[in-house]
C-alpha cells in the first residue's frame, strides 16, 4: 500500500488546510487517511528532518477534499460488498444448477 502526506481540507467544517497521512490502493485511489493532522517526529535530528521533508512534499499536489474522499471511500466499500454478495449468489446458483455452467 502506497502512502504519502497530503494537504487536506474539509469544506463542511473549518476552511483550513492541514497535512494528513494518506494511503492508496494499487490504482492510486485513496483508501484511508489519518483522522488527525500529521505531526513531524523523529528519534533524532536527522530522522525528524527526513519526516519533515516528506511532509513538505504535500505542497507539490492539489489539496484533498476530505468530504469528497469520504464519499468515494464509502461508495467503493458499498460496491465491493455488493459485488461479493452477487458473486456468492452466482456461485450458489451454479452449485444448485450444474447445467448453468454449460450455458
Amino acid at each position: 500500500m502506497k502512502r504519502n502526506y497530503r494537504l487536506c481540507y474539509r469544506p463542511s467544517r473549518a476552511p483550513t488546510l492541514q497535512i494528513h497521512e494518506v494511503f492508496y490502493d494499487e490504482a492510486d485511489r485513496i483508501v484511508l487517511y489519518e483522522q488527525e493532522p500529521a505531526a513531524a517526529f523523529g528519534d533524532d535530528k536527522d530522522e525528524l528532518y527526513e519526516n519533515f521533508a516528506e511532509m513538505w512534499k504535500a505542497f507539490d499536489d492539489e489539496p484533498i477534499d476530505l468530504d469528497r474522499a469520504d464519499k468515494k471511500i464509502f461508495l467503493r466499500m458499498i460496491n465491493d460488498e455488493f459485488n461479493d454478495v452477487y458473486d456468492r449468489h452466482i456461485q450458489q446458483k451454479n452449485a444448485s444448477d450444474p447445467e448453468s455452467d454449460s450455458k
